[in-house]
């Protein structure tokens, strides 16, 4: 296993604020999502951060500021999961506006809800609180800076309705999320490979 490579965070110190998530390939119906967003941005006057493709993911935990001398304990508890984890297909569909978050939502799946779910007690041992809410997976595609107005709201009852096909999930990512004015750069510290039998 390659050494992970940490970037300095001066908002957090010593400390590294990190997720654990599911990284989206690229996908065309997806790449196309994200044109449209920009185009009614545009012509509507709206205005809308937009992630880049690279950028999307599937977030399983979001850990926070963690001080460095955790990280091997997470990376361990990855490998851990990953070992008794089989590949499965998650399906994008549906949608909406969240706070000030636009997002693309997914079909009901089991084997993600559990992935989620199991990796609370593992990082427990790290000292990260288990979460409070339901895990609500989603693809956040960009960030309003204003209420949507009319033309938005109607492209995403319409296009965020849709099925918009489907990626296959073999592996997770321990993330470093540095905070940059052009916005969070995601670094992939670790990646842990399932070796479940599909």
């Amino acid at each position: 296993m390659t050494e992970p490579v940490f970037t300095d965070n001066t908002r957090t110190g010593n400390k590294l604020r990190l997720f654990v998530a599911i990284a989206c390939p690229q996908l065309d119906s997806v790449a196309l999502l994200l044109k449209e967003l920009w185009h009614i941005a545009l012509d509507s006057g709206t205005k809308v951060r937009v992630v880049p493709e690279s950028n999307l993911h599937i977030t399983l935990k979001f850990l926070g500021p963690a001080p460095r001398s955790s990280i091997e304990q997470v990376i361990a508890t990855l490998d851990q999961l990953a070992l008794d984890a089989s590949p499965f297909n998650v399906t994008l569909a549906g949608g909406g506006i969240f706070h000030n978050a636009l997002w693309l939502g997914m079909a009901p799946c089991d084997p993600l809800m559990r992935l989620a779910s199991d990796l609370n007690p593992g990082l427990a041992l790290s000292g990260f609180k288990p979460e409070s809410r339901p895990f609500v997976p989603h693809l956040t595609l960009a960030r309003l800076r204003q209420p949507a107005g009319t033309q938005m709201q109607t492209w995403i009852s319409q296009r965020l309705q849709e099925t918009l096909g489907s990626i296959r999930v073999q592996e997770m990512h321990l993330y470093q999320s540095a905070l940059e004015p052009a916005g969070a750069r995601y670094s992939i510290l670790h990646t842990a490979t399932f070796n479940g039998l599909s």
